[in-house]
């Protein structure tokens, strides 16, 4: 789980902490990650950060509220919980190894 607070976004911090994450996957072997997230209209929604870093969103749910409630949408809210998933493609290698 992670989190960069408001007013911290756009310094390349959660860059950074995805970046470290990917690196110690690799290090495990890791070749799936899954990102269960919060997509807000917002300049710091986390879509634009997990696009960055090659995640596909794969499902799409709307948070529905009103927008007096949500802390990012001012008229109408268009959160939605999503899940992506960033798949990482080994060599040849790789796969055998992991089939023997």
């Amino acid at each position: 789980m992670g989190y960069v607070r408001e007013g911290a976004t756009g310094r390349g911090i959660g860059s950074r902490l995805l970046g470290r994450l990917h690196e110690a996957g690799a290090e495990r072997g890791v070749d799936l990650f899954l990102a269960d997230s919060w997509y807000h209209g917002g300049d710091d929604s986390p879509e634009k950060l997990f696009d960055a870093h090659g995640y596909e969103t794969i499902h799409r749910d709307p948070i529905e509220r009103p927008a007096a409630e949500c802390p990012k949408c001012e008229e109408t809210c268009t959160c939605e919980g999503v899940l992506a998933v960033r798949r990482v493609a080994g060599d040849a290698t790789d796969a055998e190894a992991s089939r023997s």
